[in-house]
């Protein structure tokens, strides 16, 4: 690229001199004689470096470095004067002179030093200037960005210090971001143990993806959100957490909407089954059994007429038995009008009939929505029958309790306990009905954990967060 001069003089002469020494010295050389001339000139070739004079016919060069500075046009300079004075050159130079040279014996080899030296200013400048108009952009590219970013953009330190929060915290938690800046983020999870398994993950890992949990709003209302995060380098010796919290509100309350629905139609189903088999099947058995009893008035054949008389009364005594059974399986009608605690104490004392077991039943009496409480009892009756077919167990334990922050199961027995492999992957542990109870826990946003060891009997504890059920 040619290097570009204006020489701005209004001695002709002298000004061509200058041209010649300066093309021989490899420069694009263009010459003006007045102020206005060189400001016309210079608006229309921005990129040209300017070699003025001091004193111009229409105007000094302060005057005209001022004009073109109004017209927001930064040119890089030097100026040449006849006058030998240090006042002069101190101030050109607080206008933005790179240099100034006095027209003494020497000029002629000065001002091509004077030049060449200026002008790698003037390369240096124009490409910091390029450098910091390129910064400002991506800074400001970034800046809309996070300013219209949709989900929580943030940055922590490793001890959950937040360094940095996008602006759409303060529309899906109520607050703002500069109020949470240099706290710790732990403060806005509502399950604390929840920040201590995410933090052990990017420990161990490095990163985490789609980590569901649930933050606290301004108005303490549970925000549902999917993170997403990683520990990237940002010096030598410093490490930071960078990340995105996307609300999920909308889909977990669609869930939630979606799996109560569920429910209350598999009750509806099961009572509409319960009530065909109790009305239509139970009837027409006995009936039937009435109908065989009578054989027995007939005495053309006795010892016949007891055989079938004996097979058919214990065949339908077993399919009365049956339905009832089948009946009180798919609803629950003491669940209905007793509640969760009558309902649980009935199942268990139609199995202390047939099984030798021990049985600790505490139940509060709690106020909790339908399909909450319709949840906990299906998870009682998987529990127990899976201690009863599995576990080998003589006692079961059952408590159900409902705190002012939590609603609780907790479930024991002691039996020969649960292999541990089975807990970390329950979909590999068909029969024992795992997937059923947790895909259950998990749709509610409810807490679960195993606290079994082999050998040494199940035990299992469900909660739910008081605001999460209401």
């Amino acid at each position: 690229m040619k290097k570009k001069v204006l020489i701005l003089e209004d001695d002709y002469l002298l000004a061509e001199l200058i041209k010649i020494n300066l093309i021989k010295a490899g420069y694009e050389v263009e010459c003006r004689h007045s102020g206005s001339d060189g400001f016309d000139f210079l608006m229309q070739n921005q990129d040209y470096f300017l070699i003025t004079d001091y004193r111009l016919s229409d105007m000094t060069c302060i005057d005209f470095i001022e004009k073109l500075n109004f017209e927001k046009v930064e040119i890089s300079f030097l100026v040449i004067t006849g006058f030998d004075k240090e006042n002069l050159g101190v101030d050109v130079m607080k206008h933005g002179a790179l240099d100034y040279v006095v027209k003494d014996l020497d000029f002629n080899d000065k001002i091509i030093h004077a030049t060449n030296k200026a002008y790698e200013v003037k390369l240096m400048r124009d490409a910091l200037n390029k450098s910091i108009e390129n910064i400002r952009q991506s800074e400001l590219k970034l800046s809309i960005i996070f300013e219209n970013i949709e989900d929580i953009f943030f940055m922590i330190e490793e001890d959950g210090t937040i360094r940095e929060l996008s602006p759409s915290v303060k529309k899906i938690l109520g607050i703002p971001a500069y109020d949470l800046i240099n706290t710790c983020i732990k403060k806005l999870f509502r399950r604390p143990d929840d920040f201590a398994l995410m933090s052990k993950e990017i420990r161990n890992k490095g990163s985490v993806n789609s980590f569901e949990t649930i933050l606290r709003s301004h108005e303490d209302k549970n925000i549902y959100v999917s993170i997403s995060c990683s520990i990237i380098k940002i010096g030598r010796n410093e490490s930071a957490i960078i990340g995105v919290a996307q609300d999920i509100s909308k889909n977990k309350e669609n869930e939630r909407m979606l799996f109560q629905k569920v429910i209350e139609a598999e009750e509806k189903e099961r009572k509409k089954i319960a009530e065909t088999i109790h009305d239509d099947l139970g009837p027409l058995l006995s009936v039937i059994k009435l109908y065989f009893e009578r054989i027995k008035n007939f005495s053309d054949n006795p010892q016949k007429q007891n055989e079938i008389i004996e097979s058919a009364a214990e065949v339908i005594d077993n399919t009365i038995k049956k339905s009832r059974e089948i009946s009180n399986t798919l609803s629950s009608n003491v669940l209905e009008v007793g509640g969760l605690r009558k309902a649980v104490e009935s199942f268990v004392g139609k199995i202390k009939l047939a099984e030798n077991l021990e049985f600790e039943i505490l139940i509060e009496e709690i106020s909790i929505p339908k399909h909450i409480e319709t949840l906990l009892y299906r998870i009682s009756i998987e529990l127990i029958n899976n201690s009863i077919k599995h576990s080998k167990a003589t006692k079961i334990s059952l408590r159900i309790s409902k705190s002012s922050k939590k609603l609780e199961l907790l479930f024991g027995d002691n039996g020969i306990g649960f292999d541990s492999n089975l807990i970390k992957n329950p979909e590999k542990s068909p029969g024992y009905g795992l997937v059923g109870i947790i895909n259950k826990i998990k749709m509610l946003s409810g807490n679960y954990e195993f606290l079994d060891k082999w050998g040494k009997g199940f035990n299992f504890r469900l909660t739910f967060e008081n605001n999460v059920i209401q």
